[in-house]
């Protein structure tokens, strides 16, 4: 791999990293499932929701918020659990519950209105978005190129604010 896209902290590497862009991350549902379920008001209230899990190595990825400046964290519970952002985003369209996922991901959906957005006030910080690659000799001239479109037009991405 000549390239590649990491979205959040990057453990200590071989690999030589360029920050792109952050990425915000939402809480979503479809209005059907908050219509039948109820919007929550907090974090809290989330206890009482079907979460779709997103797991990553065999572990249930929290759900990081900011309450009155504290970090609050959600371990979601729910039936539907996948390492893949596709089936997440399907499985939230499909009403199957709420997710907790990068912006970009849901981008099309909620500008179109089949998600909403649930928690905005309470939501942490944006993640890093960084392309990495091997450390100690210069890229190819093709991946220099690739990355520098994608340092050019990445930051710009409407799905990215």
């Amino acid at each position: 791999i000549d390239l590649a896209l990491r979205h959040g902290p990057l453990p200590d590497s071989s690999l030589t990293a360029r920050a792109v862009a952050t990425s915000p991350f939402v809480t979503v549902a479809t209005p059907g499932y908050l219509g039948r379920h109820g919007t929550p008001a907090t974090p809290a209230e989330l206890e009482g929701h079907a979460c779709v899990v997103f797991v990553s190595m065999n572990q249930v990825r929290p759900w990081h918020f900011r309450m009155k400046g504290e970090g609050v964290v959600h371990y979601p519970r729910g039936r539907f659990r996948t390492a893949d952002a596709e089936q997440l985003r399907a499985a939230v369209l499909a009403g199957l519950g709420m997710a907790h996922g990068p912006r970009w991901l849901f981008g099309a959906e909620l500008a179109s209105g089949q998600v909403k957005a649930v928690l905005n006030e309470f939501q942490t910080p944006p993640l890093q978005i960084s392309l990495v690659h091997a450390a100690g000799r210069r890229p190819p001239a093709r991946v220099r190129a690739l990355l520098d479109f994608i340092v050019q037009e990445l930051p710009g991405n409407e799905f990215l604010r």
